[in-house]
């Protein structure tokens, strides 16, 4: 039997969030290849076990606080010192939880998910009190990462970042230039790292489905829209080349679909001008089943990429499905960004937009993406090689194999 796991993630299916669906794989397909996986997850109440040794502790989600102790301290901690996060009290009853696990016999390989932050908290704790092996894996950066209010949580990330790094077994990146970062930044560590690229699974069969007879194509971003990541550039080609004869709104309709935080938007004029003259449709957030299907039923797709003026060292999730479409993609991004990178792997046609091109080279690609057919293409064998989940898992396995291997419990 392979060695025991317990996957310490606070968003895990069927949490709505995008951040669950890699914990989801992992536990999955860890399964698969023998692993015995229990999972520690959040829940709006305790809920015990359920299906599959999915144990839900009470966490925090950012909305619907409670009005007690908890709940305002939850408030306070967000508000003025760790603004990127929640889940803080979630950590220390999850700790206390996973006591009992790191009890057992034979104890468990944990496996902590961020972000947000609280998992490798739990992990970082697990490791301090009983020495278990631990393996911390990023789904975003985490130090030095933009996003992140760095006036705020700066010195405390810089510090949990290095506590990290010097007590975990391995960790594990979700990019190569996030493993790059790394690298750089603390040279010392560099046999911990490790490269497990966000992927997908085969097995949920998403694809192509017939595109349903209608007057216009239909380009779909499927996805948050909020003040760092937005659609403004191609809107402001859409509307120029409206202007000028050469889009006819009535032919083409871009699909927004999800939350849109719309009094953030620097394009917020913009995209109600579009919006009423019919050639921009906004739909709120959908199920993820109905909405894969916007994805399949849809003649291109939009994958927004920019987050602030900086290098992407991000590979949003939205690509692994928006590639098993095999529809065409235009890829808002950075130069030389890992999405694009990963792109070119796949096989299915795209055309990227960079935030640095001119308006006239931004309308130019724009014509050029919209002139493609939006026949599916197949993926290539070598991006299933990278990407999929089954060889992602046995990945993971030998880094939990290896950590097993290496870790002596006290007595």
């Amino acid at each position: 039997m392979k060695s025991p796991v317990l996957l310490v993630a606070y968003l895990y299916p069927p949490d709505n969030f995008s951040g669950a669906i890699r914990a989801g794989r992992f536990a999955k397909y860890l399964r698969k290849l023998g692993h015995p996986v229990t999972v520690l997850a959040a829940a709006a109440e305790n809920a015990g076990q359920v299906a599959e040794d999915v144990h839900r502790v009470r966490g925090e989600f950012g909305f619907g606080l409670r009005r007690d102790f908890s709940g305002y301290l939850e408030r306070a901690i967000h508000k003025y010192f760790l603004p990127s996060d929640w889940g803080y009290g979630w950590a220390w009853r999850a700790a206390a939880y996973a006591a009992r696990f790191m009890r057992s016999s034979p104890r468990p390989v944990v496996v902590s998910t961020f972000p947000p932050l609280v998992g490798h908290w739990v992990g970082l704790w697990l490791k301090k009190r009983y020495a278990a092996g631990w393996i911390a894996d990023f789904r975003d950066p985490f130090w030095g990462d933009p996003v992140r209010n760095a006036r705020q949580a700066a010195l405390f990330d810089r510090r949990m970042e290095r506590a990290i790094f010097r007590n975990a077994d391995r960790v594990v990146a979700n990019t190569d230039v996030l493993q790059e970062d790394w690298r750089r930044a603390y040279p010392q560590w560099r046999e911990k790292m490790h490269l497990i690229w966000n992927g997908y699974d085969p097995e949920e069969g998403l694809g192509p489905l017939p595109l349903p007879p209608r007057p216009y194509q239909v380009i779909a971003h499927v996805g948050s829209i909020y003040s760092k990541r937005h659609p403004a550039q191609l809107l402001a080609s859409a509307g120029r080349l409206t202007e000028r004869g050469l889009l006819d709104p009535k032919r083409l309709k871009i699909r927004l679909v999800g939350t849109l935080d719309r009094d953030e938007l620097v394009c917020r004029e913009l995209l109600d001008s579009l919006t009423a003259s019919g050639l921009v449709e906004i739909v709120p957030e959908l199920p993820r089943a109905a909405s894969q299907e916007v994805m399949a039923t849809s003649d291109y797709l939009l994958l927004l990429d920019m987050l602030l003026d900086v290098p992407s060292v991000y590979v949003p999730a939205k690509v692994y499905e928006y590639v098993q479409v095999g529809r065409p993609i235009l890829l808002c991004t950075t130069r030389h960004s890992p999405s694009e990178r990963v792109l070119s792997l796949s096989g299915v046609p795209y055309r990227c937009v960079f935030t640095d091109d001119s308006a006239a080279e931004t309308d130019r690609k724009v014509l050029e993406f919209l002139s493609l057919a939006s026949d599916p293409a197949e993926l290539r064998a070598e991006f299933a090689a990278t990407f999929a989940a089954m060889p992602q898992a046995i990945e993971l396995s030998g880094l939990i194999e290896a950590t097993a291997r290496m870790t002596s419990y006290p007595i």
